[in-house]
């Protein structure tokens, strides 16, 4: 793919303001981060995805990334006198990996932002303008942005359609996780859509599934066995359904598609709504 699909900004010559806010700050690690793949882009001589974070962070001089046992952490960023070691969780998953790597690339991005900011009344550091949370989320918002790159990943979700599977057609040429594409796609789709990460659930009585890492499982929608989502949890296959869904205060029947991924107690089902269809 021809590096033209990529998005390049310039200076519009305007004083840098002294101080900057979360909306800012996101399109300031916007704009940098299609700069850093713009530049691979043209180093390798094509456009094309994979676009792997150990190339990346060559492209920005860091040379040293490395896989060490990190416990719970996906990723760390080391900051040496005149350079960066990124090291990245040995014992994750090589699409998981790739994401941590780009994720700690992002928090170099905003060590750019805290130079350029100096001496102004933002706090970086401190979090009195940006906090923890917040920066944490600006970096996946440039791991994203590096990997899955909009102009490229737009390209290819238009030509594939929008459908659970491919998600797995984006999570395999771009080297990420299908959870990474599913938030990518539900970002960028021009059609209204929401993913759902299931997972199975116990109750006294009965075995179904609620969503996934939430806060109040005994609050969370339960979906009773046997439904659709147990069909795709115990198949391979992309099974379609109906649901109702609040849209506006208001109930709407709506496609999902659905299948199950990874292996024994680490399976889930990834569900796709379509609001539109």
């Amino acid at each position: 793919m021809p590096t033209d699909h990529f998005l390049s900004e310039e200076n519009d010559g305007q004083e840098t303001p002294s101080s900057i806010n979360p909306k800012e700050a996101s399109a300031f690690i916007i704009k940098r981060a299609r700069e850093v793949v713009n530049n691979l882009a043209v180093s390798r001589g094509h456009g094309n995805p994979p676009f792997l974070a150990k190339d990346i962070a060559a492209c920005i001089g860091i040379k040293d990334i490395l896989c060490a046992d990190l416990g719970e952490l996906d990723g760390m960023l080391v900051r040496c006198a005149h350079s960066y070691i990124i090291k990245v969780n040995v014992n994750h998953h090589e699409v998981r990996r790739n994401f941590s790597c780009a994720h700690e690339i992002g928090h170099i991005l905003l060590d750019e932002l805290d130079q350029q900011f100096a001496g102004s009344d933002t706090d970086w550091r401190g979090g009195t303008r940006i906090t923890g949370n917040e920066k944490e989320r600006l970096c996946n918002i440039a791991a994203a942005e590096l990997i899955m790159p909009a102009p490229v990943f737009g390209k290819y979700l238009t030509d594939f359609g929008l459908s659970i599977d491919s998600l797995e057609r984006l999570a395999s040429i771009f080297k990420v996780s299908i959870q990474a594409a599913a938030i990518r796609v539900q970002e960028m789709s021009p059609d209204c859509c929401r993913v759902i990460r299931w997972k199975r659930w116990r109750r006294s009585r009965s075995q179904g599934f609620i969503k996934d890492r939430s806060k109040e499982p005994a609050r969370q929608t339960y979906v009773r066995d046997p439904s659709p989502l147990l069909k795709a949890y115990e198949s391979n296959s992309t099974v379609k359904s109906f649901k109702c869904f609040k849209i506006n205060n208001t109930s709407k029947r709506c496609l999902m598609e659905s299948k199950g991924f990874g292996r024994d107690k680490m399976r889930y089902v990834l569900s796709l709504v379509l609001f539109d269809q």
